[in-house]
């Protein structure tokens, strides 16, 4: 963040990559609405199934449409349209500079998991919007390079700092 200088930052981890030629239009595109305090892409798994197509709570943290194919538009079209969603993943994610600062970033107490998250809900609760957009598509193979573990420690904070938020999800249904 310190050596970025523009509006908007995105970050991308570099275990990702780009599959759509015009997905940072599409994520700062998303700007144009001053409601937005980040955005995220849809991501996907090398076989082209959906690894996140956002994520949602329901007695934890979940990642829309994990495994589902990408060529379906998903429960009442979710897979087809931008979207509000709880929260995004940091593997790529685009905010608004003045939005990060207001929130005070992401939380350096994580060890590895839920900075994303717990920046995510900071947003939400300033009244700013977490968006999702299948407009952008990247693919992700985070699991491949450091296997599927959560630092628990992570998800107690998360918990303690978020826990009646993480009950249930405004913005999806438990089988999306």
């Amino acid at each position: 963040m310190l050596a970025s200088q523009g509006e908007y930052v995105v970050i991308l981890d570099d275990d990702t990559q780009i599959r759509t030629p015009d997905w940072l239009e599409q994520l700062t595109g998303q700007f144009q609405f001053p409601q937005i305090g980040a955005i995220g892409p849809m991501f996907l798994m090398e076989d082209g199934r959906i690894s996140s197509a956002g994520i949602r709570f329901d007695k934890g943290v979940h990642h829309i449409s994990q495994g589902s194919s990408s060529l379906d538009e998903g429960w009442m079209g979710i897979h087809a349209v931008p979207r509000t969603v709880s929260a995004v993943s940091g593997s790529c994610m685009a905010f608004a500079r003045k939005h990060f600062h207001r929130v005070g970033g992401f939380c350096e107490h994580y060890t590895y998991s839920y900075a994303d998250v717990d920046f995510c809900l900071k947003l939400q609760m300033e009244k700013l919007v977490v968006a999702w957009t299948p407009e952008a598509s990247v693919y992700h193979f985070g699991a491949r390079t450091r296997g599927d573990t959560v630092a628990e420690s992570d998800l107690h904070m998360l918990q303690r700092r978020w826990g009646r938020y993480l009950e249930s999800d405004p913005y999806s249904r438990s089988h999306a």
